[in-house]
């Protein structure tokens, strides 16, 4: 589970360094101060949408789950941006 304080950070991150060409970040993360039930993100060409609290986790599977949509940004520097990110959160 992921704090809010870290959540917010690592999406302000993702805005700051892909900018507009991030196209979309969609997803349920599990916070820290409320694990039991997901919250929705969206950030949408580098504007962030407000967290959505969900009621439950669907199909009960309570993980954290983001799918991104890049134009222009090779796979391997988000995956090494999420990569940082969370060893750096450990």
């Amino acid at each position: 589970a992921l704090p809010g304080a870290m959540l917010d950070a690592f999406m302000d991150g993702l805005s700051e360094a892909f900018g507009k060409n991030l196209l979309r970040v969609k997803g349920l993360v599990m916070l820290a101060e409320r694990p039991q039930t997901p919250v929705a993100v969206h950030l949408v060409q580098g504007i962030r949408q407000p967290l959505q609290p969900l009621a439950h986790w669907p199909d009960g599977a309570a993980t954290t789950r983001l799918v991104m949509i890049a134009e222009d940004i090779p796979e391997a520097a988000l995956i090494a941006y999420c990569s940082a990110f969370m060893t750096a959160a450990v």
